[in-house]
């Protein structure tokens, strides 16, 4: 079985807190792959997720919060692989507002 490699990628901020002319400039679309769930997951840790959207439920037991649903569930969510200054990044956007994750160091 091949073992899956272990997240890496953090927080850099989101367009509300960064450049947004900045993070554009930087991020090569017309490059950028489509991600699915599953793939984001292997890269940004799940915790830090719950972390910066609270919004979503998170729970592994079924039966969620009253008015919560899961991010992967929510068809409004765009999951992207691209670059950021040259390195790989992904970015995430919710609510018009994209969060871009870089690696750790």
């Amino acid at each position: 079985m091949k073992e899956l490699r272990k997240p890496s990628f953090t927080l850099l901020g989101d367009s509300r807190n960064l450049d947004a002319g900045e993070i554009w400039k930087m991020i090569v679309h017309d490059q950028a792959k489509d991600m699915s769930w599953t793939q984001i997951l292997r890269r940004i840790r799940s915790e830090e997720l719950a972390n910066i959207f609270p919004e979503y439920e998170w729970q592994s037991r079924p039966g969620l919060a009253k008015g919560k649903i899961r991010m992967n569930h929510d068809f409004r969510v765009i999951y992207k692989k691209s670059r950021f200054a040259g390195k790989p990044c992904y970015y995430i956007e919710v609510a018009k507002t994209q969060y871009v994750f870089v690696e750790e160091k």
